[in-house]
């Protein structure tokens, strides 16, 4: 997994991403949406329109690092 720098995006939010599974090393500027399923919670580039699981929020990583909700 991952860390890094955060923005605030709220109590419960910040902590599901950081301890959230992911493949791949995020990308500035790209969005990964947060979703959650029997394992726990997971990154992917797939948009929730695109895919029928548990969406819990989209996110952007900006160019400090930091997570912004969109």
């Amino acid at each position: 997994i991952f860390m890094f720098v955060w923005a605030w995006l709220g109590p419960n939010l910040l902590p599901m991403i950081l301890l959230s599974e992911f493949k791949f090393t995020p990308i500035v500027g790209e969005t990964y949406h947060l979703y959650k399923d029997e394992k726990g919670n997971f990154l992917s580039l797939i948009s929730p329109k695109d895919w029928d699981k548990e969406h819990i929020g989209s996110f952007r990583l900006n160019s400090d690092y930091k997570w912004d909700q969109v």
